[in-house]
C-alpha cells in the first residue's frame, strides 16, 4: 500500500500531558489539576503539574522537532488556560502562549493542527454540571470563538473534540479518568447529545469566523470490531464504549426515537447542528 503523496506524518501531544504550568499566569484549574491530587486516583501521586513543562520550553521543544524532521504537530489548547471560568473573561496571556507556540512552529516549517478539547474539562463549568448542562455545547462555542479569533490567521486544521467515547467511557462510566465519577446510563446519554452539539456548534464557529479556509474534524478513538452482522457488531462495540459506540451503529433515521437505549432526542435544529459536513473525521485506532 502507498499513502498519497498529500498524507500529513507528524506527531501529536495534549495539554495536560506535556503544559505544566498548572497556576501560572492566570490559568484556571481543569478537572485533571484539581482530582489528580486527592484521593488514590493516579499511581504513586502523580500529577501534570509541571509534566513536560511544555509552557515554558516550547521553542525548545519546537527545535529538537525540526531537528527529527517532523513537519506537522497537533497540539491541544487548555480550554482553562484560556478562560479560566470556562467563560467569560479571557487570560490575554494564557492565549499568547498558543499564539508564540504557532508562530514558532511555523517559522521551523512545521503545521500546527490544533484540537479544542482533549478531555481537560475546566473545573468551574464541571462544578455547573458540565457536559450534563444543556447549556455546555454554547460554552463550548464561546471557548471555539475565542482561539479561532486569536490562531485561524495562521492555523488552517482544526479538531473539535479528541475521543469522546473515552473520556465519556472511563470519565463518567467506569471512573478511572478524571473527574472519576460513575453515571446511570441516562446521564452518558445526555453528555453524548451535549457533546455532538458541542462539536457541531464548534464547526459553525471556525468555518463562519476562520480568518483563511479552514479544515475542520472529529477525533474519534476506534477499537477493532469484527462481526458478519451490524447488529452483533453493534452490540460487541456498545460493550467497550456505551454509549456512543452505539450511536455511530444505530442509523440516523432511529437516533430520535431510539427510546429503548436511552438515546437523548435532538429537536430539528440540533439534527442540522450535528450533521453538518466535517472536512474529515480522525479515527485514532487503539491496539
Amino acid at each position: 500500500m502507498k499513502f498519497q503523496d498529500n498524507f500529513m506524518w507528524g506527531t501529536a501531544s495534549a495539554a495536560y500531558q506535556v503544559e505544566g504550568a498548572y497556576l501560572a499566569d492566570g490559568k484556571g484549574l481543569n478537572i485533571w489539576d484539581a482530582y489528580c491530587q486527592e484521593g488514590n486516583h493516579i499511581a504513586h501521586g502523580e500529577n501534570g503539574n509541571v509534566a513536560c513543562d511544555h509552557y515554558h520550553h516550547f521553542k525548545e521543544d519546537v527545535k529538537m522537532m525540526k531537528e527529527m524532521g517532523i513537519r506537522n504537530y497537533r497540539f491541544s489548547i487548555s480550554w482553562s488556560r484560556v478562560l479560566p471560568d470556562g467563560t467569560g473573561k479571557v487570560n490575554e496571556k494564557g492565549l499568547q502562549f498558543y499564539s508564540d507556540l504557532v508562530d514558532e512552529l511555523l517559522a521551523n516549517g512545521i503545521e500546527p493542527l490544533v484540537t479544542l478539547f482533549h478531555w481537560d474539562y475546566p473545573l468551574a463549568l464541571h462544578q455547573k454540571g458540565g457536559w450534563l448542562n444543556r447549556e455546555s455545547s454554547d460554552w463550548f462555542a464561546e471557548y471555539a470563538k475565542v482561539v479561532v479569533d486569536a490562531l485561524s490567521d495562521r492555523v488552517k486544521y482544526w479538531m473539535t473534540i479528541n475521543e469522546p467515547q473515552v473520556f465519556i467511557g472511563c470519565g463518567y462510566a467506569i471512573g478511572k479518568f478524571a473527574p472519576f465519577e460513575v453515571h446511570q446510563a441516562k446521564d452518558l446519554t445526555r453528555m453524548t447529545h451535549n457533546v455532538l452539539l458541542s462539536h457541531g456548534k464548534a464547526v459553525q464557529v471556525i468555518r463562519k469566523y476562520a480568518k483563511q479556509k479552514p479544515t475542520v474534524g472529529f477525533a474519534f478513538v476506534s477499537v477493532p470490531v469484527l462481526s458478519n452482522t451490524i447488529v452483533s457488531a453493534s452490540a460487541t462495540a456498545s460493550r467497550y464504549f456505551p454509549p456512543f459506540t452505539v450511536i455511530l451503529y444505530i442509523p440516523a433515521s432511529r437516533i430520535a426515537e431510539s427510546t429503548e437505549i436511552g438515546i437523548a432526542s435532538f429537536n430539528a435544529h440540533e439534527k442540522s447542528t450535528i450533521r453538518i459536513d466535517s472536512a474529515f473525521v480522525a479515527f485514532l485506532v487503539s491496539r
